[in-house]
């Protein structure tokens, strides 16, 4: 009798605390109280700032975005759409997605215009079990808390696992921007007009765009003419962009091959010299590289000579006084790291105090505390700063995170 109720309660015991882990909220707080998981003790240098969890337990989140008073999030894996409303997250999705479910394919964008909600997905797997033709971008209608009138605003392609991009972002003059890396076309041996071989073809990577330029051709290398929907070309792959609020100026970073990541300041037209250029080059790499359609090279305003993959990227503007005015913050995915840049006096590049940093290169053995502004942050996958002046802090991992930091 008392074998059987010992193994009734092993039984129990086991039901009970699979079921829990199955949570991902327990996992997360098991995981934080054992010190075993990355992104549990996020910290800043300044301690005038105080951090908060906003959501715990996001399955592979990887971008957000501000409507109304509420916070829209994706989760890559799930394809799940998900509100966060009064500081609660919402059981029902708002939208679900069937998506590719692979390394860096999946539910990989959101930007909002007025009350246009934008979705970057990566379609699922045929019904042969192949890898899908379409990255797609989808524009709903928000109306009282839900998705309404999907329409089809931009189809791009996809044939690899990587480098997919995804990242969007809304222009102060209320534009929609998005950015696709090169889906390993240089991996994969077919180099095209957009990773600079003059005489390639031109196939929708390597670029940012302008979303949904022209409603009449929603495969922008279709068109007449390909390059009137593109804002910048020789982009490698990029998990970042963000519009300076006091000049209206894009910034990006990118992801370098096996070094050289970047931060570039992106005016129209650019060139980001992949894949003939990585990094700070020097003119004689410079004068190797076509100039395509009117769209220019320069060199990026900052390189990680080792690679630590940047993604996004956030500038106060006047959210934080003065102290913080001339600040431009990067997160990286594989450190947890938040950067902080000091913008100079025309805000078109970056001021540092260090001798070893005034080449503009992080090498190896160099010191970097000088821009330093926060860690612990796990796997950063995007950083915003939001309607409340606090800055919003994405972390992807197994049981992901949102924080907030905030100005006390």
């Amino acid at each position: 009798m008392q074998k059987k109720l010992f193994l009734i309660l092993i039984i129990i015991f086991s039901i009970s605390s699979l079921y829990l882990y199955s949570q991902p909220e327990f996992r997360w707080e098991l995981g934080k109280s054992l010190q075993m998981k990355e992104g549990t003790s996020p910290q800043t240098i300044d301690s005038n700032l105080k951090i908060d969890q906003v959501v715990i337990g996001a399955e592979h989140l990887t971008t957000f975005a501000f409507i109304d008073d509420d916070i829209l999030y994706l989760e890559k894996t799930t394809g799940d759409v998900k509100l966060i409303k009064n500081s609660k997250v919402q059981k029902e999705p708002v939208y679900h997605f069937d998506v590719y479910k692979v390394v860096e394919a999946g539910l990989l964008g959101i930007a909002i215009n007025d009350d246009y909600v934008y979705i970057y997905v990566s379609e699922p797997l045929d019904e042969q079990g192949k890898i899908p033709n379409e990255n797609n971008i989808y524009r709903f209608l928000w109306i009282d808390g839900e998705f309404t009138d999907k329409k089809l605003v931009n189809s791009l392609p996809s044939r690899s696992c990587c480098h997919q991009g995804g990242y969007m972002v809304t222009s102060p003059d209320n534009k929609i921007f998005a950015t696709i890396g090169d889906l390993e076309n240089i991996r994969g041996g077919t180099p095209g007009k957009l990773q600079n071989v003059i005489d390639g073809k031109v196939d929708d990577t390597s670029i940012i765009f302008q979303v949904g330029f022209d409603e009449n051709e929603i495969s922008p290398m279709n068109s007449d003419d390909p390059f009137s929907h593109y804002y910048a070309i020789g982009i490698r792959n990029s998990f970042g962009l963000t519009f300076d609020p006091l000049t209206g100026k894009m910034w990006d970073t990118e992801n370098g091959q096996f070094c050289c990541d970047e931060i570039n300041l992106v005016s129209p037209n650019f060139n980001s010299g992949w894949a003939l250029a990585q990094g700070i080059v020097d003119e004689k790499t410079i004068e190797k590289i076509p100039e395509i359609e009117g769209f220019e090279y320069s060199n990026p305003e900052f390189e990680w000579k080792s690679v630590v993959a940047p993604t996004s990227l956030a500038i106060p503007g006047n959210q934080w006084g003065e102290k913080y005015a001339n600040s431009l913050f990067v997160g990286d995915y594989l450190n947890g790291i938040i950067y902080k840049f000091e913008l100079n006096d025309k805000r078109d590049g970056f001021i540092f105090k260090d001798n070893s940093l005034q080449d503009l290169i992080l090498n190896d053995g160099d010191s970097y505390d000088e821009i330093i502004f926060g860690t612990g942050f796990g796997r950063i996958s995007d950083m915003k700063f939001g309607p409340d002046g606090s800055l919003y802090v994405a972390s992807h991992l197994h049981n992901g995170a949102l924080f907030k930091i905030t100005m006390d």
